[in-house]
């Protein structure tokens, strides 16, 4: 073996201890009733744990939400990133300043975002909360409080912190479109929604790939704002699948029963992102 292959040894063996372990520890427990207690033994259930998620009707609901939460969230990112990365690509004067300003939220701890809002949607002395009722959108009640709006608060967080972060990887795909084959359209009459459309997206198809696949891998195991701003509530409204496994894994105790409930989150993530990938890449080579 090479003097590099032996180096590499050292970080290869401490990847597989944090990751190629616990994942298939997981799967061992997936199969079993976890033992929580002294004296108890853990018992072989087979494929019981996963029967029993199907069964569940709060696992069910909990993907409704989940999808509700990630497609509503992901899609306004995309959109709001791509816009701010323009604008931010075509500053002139001022550009790091007003790019730093942009990314402050994404730098903010998860915990420390929910902390914020939650007082902002605080209906005895929340700011947000008093400019939605002065115009308005919300009769009476709590903002948190409400099944209708909860989700929508928890959105709206999401979406401030985030932002930044789809932005800054658009940002970065916009800075290497090739300026020539911008310019080559320009002369050739190309108005600017053709060139963006024929020039521009075609050269970031690779950086919205690994920018929505992170993002998207992200929030499918994100729950700091909900246990923070809701836990959950209001009567389940905000339970996404991944809260729930929180809740089952680790209120509940129930560990075989949340090993097979993360084991199912992982491979639909894993399938969810290999076809987008496989959609991106064949649209890529029809272009």
């Amino acid at each position: 073996m090479s003097f590099y292959g032996w180096m590499v040894i050292p970080a290869a063996f401490l990847l597989v201890l944090i990751t190629v372990y616990p994942f298939f520890w997981m799967i061992v427990m997936s199969l079993l009733k976890v033992a929580t207690k002294p004296g108890m033994k853990s018992e072989f259930v087979g494929l019981a744990n996963y029967a029993g998620l199907v069964k569940d009707s709060l696992w069910v609901k909990g993907w409704v939400i989940q999808a509700k939460y990630v497609g509503i969230s992901m899609s306004i990112e995309f959109i709001l990133g791509f816009a701010i990365a323009l604008f931010l690509n075509n500053l002139k004067k001022g550009a790091n300043l007003v790019t730093t300003i942009v990314l402050i939220p994404m730098m903010l701890a998860p915990v420390a975002v929910g902390f914020l809002y939650l007082y902002l949607f605080n209906s005895s002395f929340g700011w947000y909360y008093w400019f939605i009722r002065s115009i308005g959108i919300l009769q009476k009640g709590s903002i948190l409080g409400d099944m209708s709006w909860a989700m929508a608060a928890i959105i709206i967080v999401d979406v401030w912190e985030w932002t930044p972060f789809m932005a800054l990887v658009f940002l970065a795909g916009l800075k290497k479109v090739p300026l020539d084959q911008l310019e080559a359209a320009k002369c050739d009459g190309a108005p600017p929604v053709r060139r963006f459309l024929d020039v521009t997206l075609p050269n970031m198809t690779s950086v919205i790939v690994i920018g929505v696949l992170i993002r998207f891998i992200d929030i499918m195991r994100y729950i700091d704002n909900i246990f923070v701003m809701t836990t959950g509530g209001p009567a389940g409204a905000t339970k996404t699948v991944s809260y729930y496994l929180f809740d089952v894994a680790f209120r509940f105790f129930e560990l075989g029963r949340g090993a097979a409930h993360g084991f199912v989150l992982l491979l639909v993530i894993m399938f969810i992102a290999m076809f987008f990938v496989n959609s991106m890449q064949k649209k890529g080579g029809q272009r």
